[in-house]
């Protein structure tokens, strides 16, 4: 990893179909958008306001993008209840990110690993 370079996040638990009228949805598009803005990008996806309690929802201070848009991001509510909920956008497991991040990372104390049963 170059601290020049920004760095991509997948995770596996969420398969990512292109919406309608669009044909992709992919790691690339982030990256472009990151390559003409040099923001940190995060994929979203809307979901009825009745389940937003179950994801991390972002807010984009009322401004609601189109699919395969950016829009400025105040941050993250993890599992709000509905009423509390800044958005219906929900964190889908998509992040292209500045090496920066990294660097926060690494300043942050070492919590224990929590063990499953």
């Amino acid at each position: 990893m170059s601290k020049d370079e920004p760095f991509a996040v997948i995770l596996p638990d969420v398969l990512v179909k292109p919406q309608l009228g669009s044909t992709t949805c992919d790691l690339g598009d982030m990256v472009t958008r990151w390559d003409k803005s040099n923001a940190a990008q995060i994929m979203v996806e809307a979901v009825p306001e009745e389940e937003v309690y179950r994801y991390g929802i972002v807010d984009c201070s009322g401004n609601e993008p189109n699919a395969g848009d950016s829009v400025d991001m105040r941050g993250v509510v993890e599992k709000p209840k509905p009423e509390d909920a800044p958005s219906r956008l929900s964190v889908i497991g998509r992040y292209v990110l500045p090496y920066r991040v990294m660097e926060l990372l690494s300043d942050q104390p070492q919590v224990p690993a929590t063990k499953c049963n």
